[in-house]
Formats: C-alpha cells, structure tokens, sequence
C-alpha cells in the first residue's frame, strides 16, 4: 500500500507494522536501507570534522606506503616451504615403509631359494640374522643420510619462530573487522 511520508511516520511512532508499506513507490525497508547509508556517511563526515583533514591524509600517506605486497609473498614463501617439508617427510616415511615390505619378501624369495642349498640354515655371511636382508654399506649409508635430512627438516619446521613472518599484519586486520562490526552494530542500533 502507498503512502505518504507522515502517514508512515505516523504508524511507525505510534508502533504498528511498516515494513509492507511503499512509500513515493518504493518499499519502506529500501529507504531505511538509505537512512543507514546516509547516517553512515554523516558518522565520516564528523570523524573527518573532528580528527582533521591532515592527520587523516597522513594516516592514509603512512598505510600507502607500506609494502603489503612484502608481507603477504613472505607467508605464502613460508607456507610453501613448510608444504615442501611435510611432503618431504611424507615421502619418506612412505620410503622406508615400502622398503621394510620389499625387504620381508626379498627375504622370504632368498629363504625359498637359498634355504634347500644351504640345508636350511640361513645364518650366511653378511647377514644379520634369519629374518633381514643383506646389508649393502653403500644402501645403508644413503637411508641414514636420507633419514638425516627428514629429521632435520621436521626439527626445522617445528622449531618455534623458525623463518615465520610477523604476525601483526593479522592484528590490525582484526581490528579493522571489529571496527566496521561496531558501527555497524551502531548504525543497526541507532537506526
């Protein structure tokens, strides 16, 4: 139903129901949409009135002039890294544990071939025991080295503050949401 500016004014103070209301053809609830812009940008205009022009440009001068770019590549180097490690050591562990699966049925073919010859006594020479396979030094030494780095790697990346950017940058960006959310809230409030 259309109405008149008072008219609406009207049933709106007197506590009636005006959200179905059109007013100069618009619905009601889109001009209190406007009410809200409009109050929001008087609350800058009087923040501007009352703060200054100058201070106002020099805050925004000495944000302008922050490499944001800076910090954002440092976290996503840091979080590519930290991404590099984990599948490192992922690796790895998968490594070792193909190799302890490969080396029982190397073992189990060696003991099946081997054990008839040796009349089934399977204590052979560069052995170290009944149930492992041969030891290789050159082998050997690569799993240790290789096992090495992998700890040194998750040592590195669970080392507190290692290559971590400064987290202040997620600081200013709370403060920032909890800003706009309290006047927001003020304006829903107010309004």
């Amino acid at each position: 139903m259309d109405v008149e500016l008072l008219e609406a004014w009207a049933r709106w103070l007197d506590g009636q129901r005006v959200d179905g209301l059109r007013l100069w053809g618009r619905p009601i609830l889109h001009w209190g949409r406007l009410g809200k812009l409009l109050q929001f940008a008087a609350g800058l205009v009087v923040v501007l009135d009352l703060v200054g022009a100058r201070r106002i440009h020099a805050v925004a001068r000495a944000l302008g002039g922050h490499r944001w770019a800076d910090g954002v590549e440092r976290v996503r180097a840091h979080n590519a890294e930290y991404r590099r490690r984990r599948r490192l050591i992922a690796a790895r562990v998968a490594v070792d544990r193909a190799e302890a699966v490969l080396g029982e049925a190397e073992d189990d073919v060696r003991r099946d071939r081997l054990g008839p010859l040796v009349g089934g006594d399977w204590e052979l020479p560069g052995h170290r025991g009944s149930s492992a396979r041969p030891v290789d030094p050159e082998r050997e030494a690569r799993r240790q080295e290789a096992r090495a780095e992998s700890a040194a790697a998750r040592e590195a990346a669970s080392a507190p503050g290692a290559d971590r950017p400064s987290r202040w940058w997620g600081w200013v960006a709370l403060a920032a949401i909890a800003l706009w959310l309290g006047a927001l809230l003020w304006a829903v409030l107010t309004g």
